[in-house]
């Protein structure tokens, strides 16, 4: 997984814990501020590194707060030295000809995605930004039976079905999801996302009720999509590993970026480790934007 990381109520030892075990840290601002300064954004670069030990090397995506950006912001990405963005939506299905879920690309010829997006339309798409080597990687939207009418993007699990109701049906959303992948899965076969915050799929959370059936829901569909063939859950960066120097399906087996090594640590360290890290967590209780780390 990708897990998209800002400063405010971070626990700094389950972020290292998250990188040890494989998955993608990516930068998203320090405070979650709206239309971020180069502040927020390299801020976060840092705090990454100082409170979560991850190496400055590993930290190659961006997304912004909302999904609030400019072409300030895409230009700060590109300056920040990151190697992609992925604040952008698809919002069309993939079975529409007038589809804007298109693989990943360079901005070398401008942005394709939220073109019209409040605040920002006229200033992208139509060849702009230009921003050479810096990649765009879109949000792929679910879509429910009103196709595009019926678009879902973050935290699908909370949104309510056009069938009626007063809340989320985990049924529903497991079929819209099905149904997505299966429309990616047998068209150009362009990725397929899963995005949320975490508090919403995460148990034990003081507070709120740990929502069982949601979690249950998607593991299923999880499940249900590793029974296809060819099929493989991974990282933004893997996805652009493959992107950039594509290998055949027969290789894929083999190919390194895929691989998910896991290091062996076996000395106290605080690497997200509850065995080795104890007594080392420190609670940073800043009144805005508190955070624990080592």
């Amino acid at each position: 997984m990708t897990f998209f990381t800002s400063l405010g109520y971070t626990n700094y030892a389950n972020v290292t814990d998250w990188y040890v075990a494989g998955n993608e840290i990516a930068d998203h601002t320090m405070t979650h501020m709206a239309l971020p300064t180069a502040d927020e954004i390299n801020g976060n670069l840092i705090a990454l590194n100082s409170l979560a030990g991850i190496p400055l090397s590993e930290i190659r995506g961006f997304r912004a707060p909302f999904l609030n950006f400019t072409t300030e912001t895409l230009q700060i990405v590109k300056d920040s030295q990151f190697l992609y963005d992925s604040s952008t939506s698809a919002s069309v299905p993939v079975t529409d000809p007038n589809t804007d879920a298109y693989w990943p690309y360079t901005l070398d010829n401008g942005l394709a995605n939220s073109c019209d997006n409040e605040g920002i339309e006229g200033t992208v798409c139509d060849g702009k930004p230009v921003l050479p080597g810096l990649w765009e990687i879109p949000m792929y939207s679910i879509f429910d039976e009103r196709g595009v009418a019926g678009v879902h993007l973050m935290d699908p699990w909370l949104d309510i079905p056009p069938s009626g109701g007063t809340t989320f049906n985990d049924s529903a959303t497991l079929s819209w999801m099905q149904n997505t992948f299966t429309a990616h899965y047998n068209g150009n076969r362009q990725p397929f996302g899963l995005y949320t915050h975490p508090i919403h799929v995460a148990p034990n959370v003081p507070g709120v009720t740990t929502p069982n059936s949601t979690i249950a829901m998607i593991n299923q569909f999880l499940d249900w999509a590793q029974t296809q063939q060819n099929v493989w859950i991974i990282t933004n960066w893997q996805l652009l590993q493959w992107v950039r120097n594509p290998v055949p399906i027969s290789q894929l087996n083999d190919f390194a970026p895929f691989k998910c090594p896991t290091p062996q640590v076996t000395a106290k360290i605080c690497n997200g480790m509850p065995e080795n890290e104890a007594g080392l967590v420190q609670n940073c209780m800043f009144s805005d934007f508190p955070f624990q780390t080592c």
